[in-house]
């Protein structure tokens, strides 16, 4: 029933979880645009856009639906090709 990966998945939320509580939330420097950039920046990850950079860094097709459009607008063409393929 259970494999070795839902127990690894749950011990990476548990962790990322722990680093959040002990490390508290990512604080970003500059206006909103500098900071907007910089969290685009933290979830690409080379190959696809993640979701976030913590608990859910998986890709999410209804997720980037949301925002596909608006990353092409900023500039993000080639890595939202990228991410969908």
């Amino acid at each position: 029933m259970y494999q070795p990966i839902h127990f690894l998945q749950g011990l990476r939320y548990f962790l990322a979880s722990l680093k959040q509580k002990l490390k508290g939330p990512t604080r970003y420097q500059g206006n909103a645009d500098d900071i907007c950039r910089q969290i685009v920046k933290n979830c690409w990850n080379g190959r696809y856009f993640q979701a976030s950079t913590h608990h859910y860094r998986e890709f999410w097709a209804r997720d980037f639906g949301y925002c596909a459009e608006s990353l092409v607008r900023l500039g993000y063409l080639k890595e939202v090709r990228q991410t969908l393929s």
